[in-house]
This record gives structure tokens, C-alpha cells and sequence, in this order.
């Protein structure tokens, strides 16, 4: 578990079980205050662990992972792990730099850690039974699969943790000891459906014996891409492919069933059988304008955001200039000194609907995850000195322009947290009841456990705090009314953590309030935009009702929003339409090129099936255990695949592909040139059919039409303008 929730999984255990021998490893609980643990005390600690008899212990996820593994079991781990294996194929399929087997052992290795001589190893503790807290921090298992064509949008980064595949390594371990893995988390997927392949991955072995031995397996299964209107990043929309829900959702959820326990308020019940109170959620948005200099400096960033180069690195990077317009919508004061003694807007929003909340007796929890110190990026506090005098009223300076330098020199070492709460000081808020809550002011357990006591006992009304800080593993949910949101979270697991902070059982409230801040014409879109479209497919997930889910999942609530954030609703409402005329009349096209890389996957597995049994049948000592199993996969693949495509009425003229056993070559345009298909050419102006008579060896194709013929390199740009696949032979009368 992380650090953090070390403190509240002590007082738990105390109480769940009294009397039961805890050991804690990696912090330990002395003089009033949790410390970390040297590395000489992990190790006694460690050591303790097979020579005496825990109940419970409790470990951190850094100890967890420094934990080394013995080398021989971490090489039959990696060799029998099949998504490794396939990526590793699927390289040599698509013709890349082969490495030797050794070679991919040492870099799997390199990743993890492995036992030396007479080190303690986690083979040793001898553990029955492995518990991830917070286990979502373990999604990032597989990347996404690499034969998958693009990125779509609200499918995360996929990135690849080195932790999640030790995490891995050690519950597979355990299981093969006879023990049991488990996973706790109130998030289970954050950003891509492909999370949920990967935690199923740390608590089970059973996902390639269902069909499942893939990421690959489990995005073609269950998952639906479907072209989308989304706010771009330089304020404009635009149609893109994105992850908008699920099919064959009875199914996932069998599959789900069987592994996954979903638990939630109705699940939580008094010893009389009666129900905990957990209040309703109520979401407010909230649009306000920024400063007229603010947006001059935010319009400045986006045209950088339109031209920033994806690939290159510092402030050129597509995702710096992000960073600058998020600093710009947030604080400016983050950006710039000089921007930062301007009026800032969100923070003056954010204070009212504080002091609103106080007024009517609540309290209140405020969410900000960019706070640091301002100034530094653009200009520093020397040049805006300057700068100050050089803007000023002529002639020496007065009393106006020593009162800006004053309110430059504080801006400059303030934080954004503080910031805010100089606004609401000004607003006349109290600021004896208003706590900041960041790593640095609350840097451990106990002085996080009592601002929870202080907040609950409404000694503190008000806290502005990180996600990282009072998201997870604090309990402020007494009395708690108002949850501000001062910025928008890039997923939908990070606003569920925040949300639960205040619609918990122990909040006596009828309702909580949330408020969305959202400048118009901002960035605000672009990360709603993505916050709403991943919440959308989280949503059907669970809906029993449904099976299957399409693109009307998300409704025109992008559409919407785009519209009422743009800063020319007039030009985004007719872009708008031109794009939805457009989507419809590019939908055929798109099915017709749909159809076709479907039509190049099946030829993809069947090609790689013929090379894996070919170099399978040409082992010495015949096929391995992973060559047996690579072919099964396969099979699978291809049965699947074969009736995926005959289930599609728009596949029937091309079912004869299905049985072709020929040479089938894929043009540059996606066409799968075969034998005995037709190509319409235009030759001197009139459209002619020719037949392909062969695919050659070399690549090339021979046409015949009545008794001439053509010969063409298949890279060639054949001038057809309309082709048939080779027909289907009429059954006999017999």
C-alpha cells in the first residue's frame, strides 16, 4: 500500500482485529509519529517475517518492490508470460532488428529486481496470501497493444510500470504456492478500458484459458471505437476516433464476474441491517471570462500549442505548451509575475462560492493539483522589476507603483494555495478556519490524521488542498457541503477520489455540491472534453441493462460544452455542423476502410500462424511449450476473427477471401489484391475489367482481359477506379 494509508490500516486492523500481531514494514510508529524504516530495519524486519507467526503485515509499495525475487523463477516468469512473448513475435512478423532470446531475457530482467547470493527474497517469506491497497496504481501492467492502429481518444497513454510487473511476478508466486491474490480500489479504471485487462492480470491466471492472453484480445473483444466531434487543443473542434463504450458487455461481465467484487453504498450497512446515509452529488458549472491581459497571453500559447512539434522536448513539447495555458486558465501568477498581480478570476469565483457555502453553515473542500511557487517561467522577478517602472506614470515613482512592486514581491513567493486564500481573506473569510493541505504542509501521517480530526470536529471549515494529499486515505466527509473543483483532472478516477471525500457514509448532509470552474474559450474544454468522454464508457460498464453500447453513449454533451466555453460560439456552432455533414457523408467510407483492416488482421494471423508453425515444425527437438501455445492463441484468433467478419452482413461479397489460400498482397491504398478478383481500370478514358489471372512470386500481378494482358508491380499506382474480390462458386444441384 502506499505510505500514506499506513496510519488508517493500523487503526483498522486494531479494530477489526484486536489483539492480532501487526508488523508494519517500511514505516514504523515511534514517538508519536510514523517514520520511515532504514534499510537495515526492512531487512530485521523481513527476517522476522518466516521465523515468527504475523497475523497481518502490512508493507509498503516501495519495500514491496525493492523486495528482490530469486533470477530463475523471474526468467520462468518472464518466458511463460505471454503478452512479452507475443510483442517479441510480433516484432520478428513485422520484420524488425531481431534480438536473441538472451538478449530479451536481460532486458525483461533489467527491469525488476532479482536475488543475489544469500539474499533474503520474497520466495523466502513464504507468504499465503498477497493484498494490493490502492491496486490502480498498478494499471500501467502492458502498454496498449502495438498492432492496434493509432491512439484513439479517452484510452489513456499506456504506458509500461516496471512496479506493476514486479507486483505481477509476486502474485503469481504466491499463487503457485497454493495462495490467493487480491486487490483493493475504488477506482478500477482511470484512463483506458485496458486497466481493467491489466488488474485482472495481478490477481489471477485464468485470462489466457478463457481466450484472453492479451490486452490485444481483450480491446478487439469488448471494446468500441467510434468517430467523435472533440474540442481541439487550439480552441476549434474536430471528428476524431475515440473509445465511447463496449459490446458484448454480458459477456465482459462474466468474465468480470468471476473475479471482480463490486461493492458500494448499498453494501455498507449498520449491525440492525439498516443502511449507512451517503448524500446525492449535485454539479454546478460555473463559466467566467479571464482578464483581458490573461487572454492575450493565453491566445499567444495556443497558436504555440497549434505549431508545438509532438516529438521534440522542453518548451517546445505539444505538452509544455499545455502546461503553460493550464498555468495561464489556473493562476497566471504560475506563468508570470507580472500577470500574476492581476485579478484573478477563478480564484475570486472559487472565494464566493466558499463564502456562500459558510454562509449557509458548511464546509468545504477545494481541489487544486498546480500550485507551486509563481513566477520563474517567463520572467524573472528582476525583469519584472524593471519592467514595473518602465510601465508606470511617468516620472518618479509614487505611492501606485510602490504598492504594485509590494504586490509583485508577495506574489512572487507565494504559492497558488496561498493566493487563494489571500482571496478569500478578502472576501472576509476567516483564516483560522482554512487550512492548506500539500505534501509540504501536512509531509506525514500524523500531521495528515490531525487535520482530519481538526476538520471534522469543525475546528477547520475550509481546506485547499492536492488530490495526492486529502484525495485518498483521509476521512473529511463530516459535514462537508461544498467540493470546489479549481481544476479539472485529466481522469475520471482522480475526480471520483476527490468526490468521495465528501459523498461518504458519516456525511449527515442531504446533498454535496460540485462545483466545476470552466474559463470560457480555455483549455477547460479540452480536459472536460476528455474527463466527460472516459466517464461515459466507465458509466455503461456497469449498467446491467445494456450489451452492447454505440456512439449515442455521450449525447451532443461535447458539443454542448464546446459551444458554451468557446469564445465564438457563432463560428464553433457552424464548424459544428460542417463537421457532422462531413462525418455523415465520410460514414461509408469508413466502414469500407474499416472492413478492409479487418480484412488485413485476418491475413496478419494467418500469415504469422504459417511462420510460427513453420519454425515450430523446424525445431530439432520438436515444438516448445510456447510455440504450442503462440499456435492455439492463433487458432482462436482466427476462428474469432472469421466469425466476426461473416457475422457482418457488409463482409458477405468478400467471404470467399476467408478460404483463400493464395498469395494476398495489401496495396498501399489497404485493396487485398488476390487471384480471380476484378479491377475496373480507366484506360484512354473508358473503365474497363480486367482479371487477375496471378500473384506472382515477385510481387507482381498478371491481368487478362479478353486476350490481352497486363503485368503491374503491386506497389505500382494501378489506375482502377472500382474492384470485386474472386466470387463465391454457385453450390451444385446435386
Amino acid at each position: 500500500m502506499p505510505k500514506t494509508l499506513m496510519m488508517n490500516w493500523v487503526k483498522s486492523a486494531q479494530k477489526a482485529l484486536p489483539g492480532a500481531r501487526v508488523l508494519t514494514v517500511g514505516v514504523s510508529f515511534s514517538g508519536g509519529r510514523w517514520k520511515e524504516d532504514s534499510r537495515s530495519t526492512v531487512l530485521k524486519k523481513l527476517a522476522s517475517i518466516p521465523a515468527y507467526e504475523w497475523d497481518l503485515i502490512l508493507m509498503s509499495r516501495q519495500t514491496l518492490e525493492r523486495n528482490p525475487m530469486r533470477r530463475e523463477i523471474r526468467l520462468k516468469l518472464i518466458g511463460s508470460d505471454f503478452q512479452l512473448q507475443r510483442a517479441r513475435t510480433l516484432s520478428l512478423a513485422l520484420g524488425r532488428a531481431a534480438k536473441s532470446e538472451s538478449v530479451f531475457f536481460q532486458e525483461q530482467l533489467a527491469k525488476v529486481r532479482s536475488a543475489g547470493e544469500g539474499q533474503l527474497c520474497w520466495e523466502d517469506l513464504k507468504v499465503d496470501l498477497l493484498m494490493h491497497d490502492e491496486i490502480h496504481g498498478f494499471k500501467n501492467l502492458y502498454a496498449l497493444p502495438e498492432t492496434l492502429a493509432g491512439r484513439p481518444k479517452f484510452m489513456g497513454a499506456g504506458a509500461v510500470s516496471n512496479r506493476a510487473m514486479d507486483a505481477r511476478h509476486k502474485g503469481c508466486w504466491v499463487r503457485s504456492q497454493g495462495g490467493r491474490t487480491y486487490g483493493l480500489t475504488g477506482t478500477p479504471t482511470k484512463n483506458s478500458p485496458l486497466e481493467l485487462y491489466n488488474l485482472l492480470s495481478l490477481v489471477t491466471d485464468d485470462l489466457e484459458r478463457i481466450g484472453l492472453p492479451g490486452g490485444e484480445d481483450f480491446l478487439e473483444r469488448y471494446c468500441v471505437l467510434e468517430p467523435r466531434i472533440v474540442p481541439e487543443k487550439g480552441g476549434t473542434v474536430r471528428s476524431a476516433l475515440a473509445m465511447v463504450g463496449f459490446k458484448n458487455l454480458t459477456e465482459l461481465r462474466g468474465v468480470l464476474g468471476r473475479h471482480l467484487v463490486v461493492l458500494g453504498h448499498a453494501d455498507a450497512r449498520l449491525e440492525d441491517g439498516s443502511l449507512l446515509h451517503v448524500p446525492a452529488l449535485r454539479t454546478l458549472e460555473h463559466t467566467f471570462d479571464l482578464h483581458p491581459q490573461v487572454l492575450e497571453a493565453y491566445q499567444l500559447e495556443r497558436q504555440a500549442a497549434l505549431s508545438a512539434r509532438a516529438f521534440s522536448s522542453g518548451q517546445t513539447h505539444l505538452f509544455s505548451a499545455f502546461a503553460r495555458m493550464r498555468k495561464l486558465t489556473l493562476d497566471p501568477a504560475l506563468y508570470s509575475s507580472r500577470l500574476g498581480i492581476l485579478p484573478n478570476e477563478r480564484f475570486l469565483k472559487a472565494a464566493e462560492l466558499t463564502r456562500e457555502a459558510l454562509e449557509r453553515g458548511g464546509k468545504v473542500l477545494l481541489f487544486m493539483d498546480m500550485g507551486g511557487a509563481g513566477g520563474g517561467e517567463q520572467d524573472a522577478f528582476e525583469d519584472l522589476h524593471e519592467d514595473l517602472l518602465e510601465d508606470a506614470l511617468d516620472g518618479p515613482r509614487g505611492e501606485a507603483q510602490e504598492a504594485a512592486l509590494e504586490r509583485a514581491q508577495r506574489t512572487a513567493a507565494q504559492t497558488s494555495y496561498q493566493r487563494l486564500l489571500g482571496t478569500m481573506v478578502n472576501l472576509g473569510i476567516d483564516p483560522a478556519i482554512v487550512r492548506i493541505a500539500t505534501a509540504r504542509t501536512l509531509p506525514d501521517s500524523v500531521s495528515r490524521g490531525d487535520l482530519e480530526d481538526a476538520y471534522n470536529a469543525g475546528e477547520i471549515r475550509v481546506i485547499v488542498g492536492s488530490t495526492g494529499t486529502i484525495g485518498e486515505g483521509l476521512n473529511l466527509q463530516v459535514g462537508t457541503t461544498d467540493l470546489i473543483q479549481m481544476d479539472i483532472p485529466w481522469d475520471p478516477g482522480t475526480l471520483e477520489q476527490r468526490l468521495g471525500r465528501g459523498a461518504r457514509q458519516g456525511n449527515d448532509e442531504g446533498e454535496v455540491r460540485v462545483h466545476l470552474l470552466l474559463a470560457r474559450g480555455s483549455f477547460d474544454a479540452l480536459t472536460y472534453s476528455t474527463l466527460s468522454g472516459k466517464k461515459g464508457w466507465m458509466d455503461l460498464l456497469f449498467d446491467l441493462t445494456l450489451d452492447a453500447a454505440d456512439a449515442c453513449v455521450l449525447g451532443n454533451s461535447l458539443e454542448e460544452l464546446a459551444l458554451l466555453l468557446s469564445d465564438d460560439p457563432v463560428a464553433t456552432r457552424e464548424q459544428l455542423e460542417r463537421l457532422k455533414v462531413s462525418a455523415q457523408q465520410g460514414h461509408e467510407r469508413a466502414k469500407s476502410a474499416a472492413l478492409l483492416r479487418q480484412i488485413e488482421g485476418w491475413d496478419n494471423l494467418r500469415v504469422q500462424k504459417g511462420r510460427v508453425a513453420q519454425r515450430a515444425k523446424g525445431r530439432v527437438r520438436g515444438p516448445t511449450e510456447s510455440d504450442k501455445r503462440m499456435l492455439e492463441h492463433l487458432i482462436r484468433s482466427l476462428t474469432r476473427t472469421r466469425e466476426s467478419l461473416l457475422g457482418q452482413a457488409e463482409f458477405t461479397p468478400y467471404r470467399a477471401l476467408l478460404d483463400y489460400q493464395g498469395e494476398l498482397l495489401r496495396h498501399s491504398s489497404g485493396l487485398p489484391l488476390h487471384q480471380d478478383m476484378t479491377l475496373t481500370l480507366l484506360r484512354e478514358g473508358e473503365e474497363q475489367p480486367w482479371k487477375v489471372l496471378e500473384v506472382q512470386e515477385d510481387s507482381h500481378l498478371l491481368l487478362s482481359s479478353g486476350d490481352e494482358r497486363l503485368r503491374f508491380e503491386w506497389r505500382d499506382r494501378i489506375p482502377w477506379t472500382d474492384w470485386r474480390p474472386r466470387e463465391i462458386p454457385e453450390p451444385s444441384a446435386a
